[in-house]
């Protein structure tokens, strides 16, 4: 009797919830990078970094998602734009990601860095928590940001 038990043990199907929950799509999401949509305009990726005085930008580029990793996406969500979140529609974009089709309501994650200068663009594809990270804004020419 007791090697049945084991046995339907081991056959008890999961429930979609269950799935979901050890996936991870019910935990609180974390940022993680992907430059696979990365825009090949020169201006907004990593061909900036060619410039001379690109080594301390580099360096707080780094420092900011490393910062950005560390913290949940709600927690993002709930700061102003100047520590967190920025939500802006594609449609206000400049910047064309490689190899990624966006309808004009898709929404761009912004979040800043370099003394509030530059901006990282990202989305994020249905609920996954990976920021494609789709370009970067060092010249306030990726969408308008007001006066």
């Amino acid at each position: 009797m007791a090697k049945r038990l084991k046995k339907s043990k081991l056959k008890k199907k999961m429930s979609l919830n269950d799935v979901k929950r050890k996936r991870g799509s019910d935990c609180e999401q974390y940022p993680a990078f992907s430059f696979r949509y990365l825009t090949k305009t020169k201006e907004y990726n990593f061909d900036y970094f060619e410039h001379e005085k690109s080594n301390e930008v580099f360096r707080t580029l780094l420092q900011r998602l490393k910062e950005i990793s560390k913290e949940s996406y709600t927690y993002w969500n709930n700061l102003g734009k100047h520590k967190g979140i920025e939500m802006i529609d594609y449609w206000q974009c400049n910047i064309n990601p490689c190899d990624l089709k966006l309808s004009p309501d898709d929404k761009i994650i912004v979040f800043r860095f370099y003394h509030q200068n530059y901006r990282i663009l990202g989305i994020r594809l249905e609920s996954c928590p990976t920021l494609h990270i789709i370009g970067f804004d060092f010249n306030y020419s990726t969408y308008n940001h007001g006066s």
